[in-house]
């Protein structure tokens, strides 16, 4: 792109093609005013599109098939071994919604038998057993196989994190057709967007889950609340239209745009709309203020494009 610090710029940002299937191309003419010197910024949105073998993205969505698994473990005193492992319900683990907020806590086992519980059930109880609690859902029909799957969602709060005891991910899995092995990818349940993909392997006997895991200690019912909860609130899938906005100060192209959490953002240039393919500028992710990225070649003609993921 030719630019020179003598000439400001105008700009006309209205022109708008919807294709109809996700994409919005908007195109950006950047001209130097009282200059032979030709500025073309080409500025193209592309939406998120899902379609089956293509990357799909899920996020915390209360209506989901969630399901719940419970692995008991002994706790590390007495030799960290494993007892069982089975079904349980998601409010059992303990996980609850509440409109699209999704609470994690410490599991409570209403037993008070010394299995459970040192000395036995009551308050102020030690737990004796290590709880490995999963909320996931899962997919057995084959249609995430071969692709990259995204799971994302705002972590709102986490105070079971002040317990070093316990711990609490987000994970995708790919599972064996007899769950005898898998392939994960997880991330701490940190406060903010979280954002894990795992490419899955193309075999439609697998089963892919993506959910959360919370570990540590059972806990006497009445003593719940001193442990702290993990609260976790969907991010849209799908991005927003975004108006950019280019400006040029001394040399240096500016292009603003705002953002969303939970996707990234790639500005990308060309030379020609002719060349083969499109080089990466930088790669940003939303925290729902704006982004403003900057190049500074100067004396280049260069056309940008915007992909949201």
């Amino acid at each position: 792109m030719l630019m020179s610090k003598r000439h400001p710029i105008a700009v006309n940002a209205n022109k708008r093609r919807d294709f109809g299937d996700g994409r919005i191309n908007y195109k950006t003419i950047i001209k130097p005013m009282k200059s032979l010197i030709n500025c073309i910024a080409a500025l193209t949105l592309m939406g998120v599109a899902v379609s089956a073998k293509a990357d799909t993205t899920f996020t915390v969505n209360p209506g989901a098939a969630w399901l719940g698994f419970m692995n008991v473990f002994e706790i590390p005193a007495n030799g960290g071994g494993y007892v069982f492992g089975n079904s349980w319900g998601a409010a059992d683990l303990v996980a609850t919604f509440s409109g699209n907020t999704l609470t994690l806590a410490p599991n409570s086992v209403n037993d008070p038998s010394s299995f459970w519980y040192t000395p036995s059930g009551m308050p102020g109880a030690v737990g004796n057993k290590t709880m490995d609690a999963s909320l996931y859902v899962e997919s057995n029909d084959g249609s995430l196989g071969g692709q990259t799957i995204t799971f994302t969602g705002q972590v709102l709060s986490n105070t079971l994190t002040t317990n070093t005891a316990y711990t609490s991910v987000a994970f995708i899995k790919d599972f064996a057709p007899d769950f005898s092995s898998s392939v994960s990818s997880t991330v701490a349940l940190t406060p903010g967007v979280f954002n894990i993909s795992l490419a899955t392997i193309n075999d439609p006997t697998r089963h892919v889950q993506y959910g959360f895991e919370t570990i540590g200690p059972d806990v006497w019912i009445t003593d719940v609340g001193n442990y702290g909860t993990v609260k976790i609130a969907p991010v849209s899938n799908t991005p927003t239209a975004v108006a950019i906005t280019p400006s040029l100060a001394g040399g240096t192209l500016k292009l603003s745009f705002p953002t969303q959490n939970g996707f990234a953002y790639t500005v990308q240039y060309k030379t020609n709309l002719t060349d083969a393919s499109w080089s990466t500028l930088t790669v940003t992710n939303g925290t729902g203020a704006s982004a403003v990225v900057t190049d500074t070649t100067v004396g280049a003609r260069r056309l940008y494009r915007l992909s949201i993921q």
